[in-house]
């Protein structure tokens, strides 16, 4: 009811001010101006506009007039009328989406030089109302989406879920962007300032204790108490220097527990050789640079900075040593009839030597209890074994694509042959045009995975 009785005032607003603002702008003497600028004529087919303009030159006073009239007609429509219309009026005098003419131009030159140009133009009124009613519906539409963002923002923000919050409020804003809103707490410039309180109140530290582990906290700055930030991503970028000659850069990110932590063992190879750890609350960064091209780069330079104030830097000094493993994997089919290929051991090698350390993966064949007895009877170095299976488990069609589910589990054993540890969480998905792409693409994946739990065991 609020927003049917807004629309009720803004035709009222828009009646009145197509004759009463042009007294506004040039005063209350209108002697010896045509009558049709204080008293537009009134049709019931057209809708009529009154635009004022003054320069010191003939063009100009004429432009601004097109301006001035085009800044009445966005007012009334909720759009921007200047970028949709003024190079068409300009050269053509017309506005033709609107059935829209320029029907009469008057100027006259004052005794300080300075030209004043007056215009009217009149729309049919059909097309007008159809524009005008169909655009305060896009608006009703944005400004219930936003809505929803928000209270979705607020139940996130309710459950210690801050950066889920901060997620929101980038689609609120994202929504923004394709149109005018009614409410003012939907404009671009608040939901902004709602970020900036958001990403404010987050606080991330990072520790090391004794025994080299880091652990990274998140926290909300909110009077004494400061909540956990749960369910949280936090990435960790790592730079290891002195690995084989060369530098090892990579990146992982994980999420904050209901604690609000996140523990990186010192036996974790990201950061077990040493070097620099850059440490940053993970924020949707596609979202925000399709809101930094959609309204310019200035517009989120606060957040920007905001944003880097939240990174961490450290640097780490740890073991040099290096565990020893040998990895078989063993890739199968839904049936559970192993592949002729070698997708996701090709992808752990390529993996592990990306991050600097000599496992080696092959592929595997038969039981398990016969890969690790025959490795070790055959005067194997290595004091572990693992044996990955990767299992293609789902195949979608959905939107034209493809998507294929692995799931898989590791198992470790040591020399004398037992089961040491072992995981069935293994898991990933593959996306592509076509079955034989997703498919390869999933396997890659669950083969990197894998590689990055294995990481954690030397």
């Amino acid at each position: 009811m609020r927003k049917f009785a807004l629309l009720i005032f803004s035709i009222f607003l828009l009646v009145f001010s197509s004759c009463s603002s042009i007294t506004t702008l040039i005063g209350n003497d209108l002697s010896g101006l045509p009558s049709w600028v204080s008293n537009p004529p009134e049709d019931r087919f057209r809708i009529s506009f009154v635009g004022f303009g003054s320069s010191d030159s003939a063009e100009g006073a004429r432009q601004s007039a097109l301006r001035d009239v085009l800044g009445r007609i966005s007012q009334s429509i909720g759009r921007d009328a200047y970028t949709l219309y003024y190079r068409e009026i300009a050269s053509t005098g017309r506005i033709e989406s609107l059935g829209g003419n320029v029907e009469r131009n008057y100027q006259t030159r004052g005794v300080d030089g300075e030209y004043r140009h007056y215009l009217l133009l009149t729309l049919d009124d059909e097309l007008y109302q159809k524009e005008r009613s169909e655009e305060y519906g896009k608006m009703v539409e944005r400004d219930g989406r936003i809505d929803g963002f928000l209270s979705e923002a607020v139940a996130f923000y309710r459950e210690n879920r801050d950066v889920d919050a901060f997620d929101s409020v980038l689609d609120a804003l994202l929504v923004t962007m394709e149109g005018d809103v009614l409410e003012r707490d939907h404009e671009s410039g608040r939901l902004l300032d709602v970020l900036l309180t958001y990403l404010d109140r987050m606080m991330l530290d990072a520790s090391i204790d004794s025994n080299g582990n880091i652990e990274v906290s998140l926290e909300r700055r909110h009077g004494i108490l400061h909540p956990p930030i749960v369910d949280a991503p936090v990435r960790i970028r790592y730079t290891r220097s002195g690995i084989f000659s060369s530098d090892g850069i990579g990146e992982m990110v994980m999420r904050t527990n209901d604690d609000g932590r996140y523990v990186f063992s010192s036996s974790n190879p990201y950061i077990v050789r040493g070097g620099d750890l850059m440490i940053s609350i993970d924020l949707d960064y596609s979202k925000l640079e399709r809101i930094e091209e959609g309204l310019g780069e200035s517009f989120l330079s606060p957040l920007w900075a905001l944003i880097d104030e939240k990174v961490i830097f450290m640097n780490f000094e740890g073991d040099d040593e290096e565990g020893s493993m040998k990895v078989f994997a063993i890739e199968s089919d839904s049936h559970g009839i192993p592949l002729d290929w070698n997708v996701a051991v090709d992808g752990m090698n390529e993996y592990f030597k990306s991050t600097g350390v000599e496992i080696d993966v092959e592929k595997g064949t038969g039981e398990d209890e016969e890969m690790v007895s025959g490795y070790f009877s055959s005067s194997g170095s290595s004091e572990t074994v693992a044996i990955v299976h990767l299992n293609q488990d789902d195949v979608v069609f959905t939107s034209g694509r493809y998507l294929v589910y692995v799931t898989g589990s590791v198992r470790l054993y040591d020399r004398n042959g037992n089961l040491t540890d072992e995981t069935d969480s293994l898991g990933a998905v593959g996306e592509g045009a076509s079955l034989p792409v997703a498919l390869s693409e999933a396997f890659r994946q669950a083969g990197v995975n894998a590689s990055m739990l294995l990481l954690s065991f030397i």
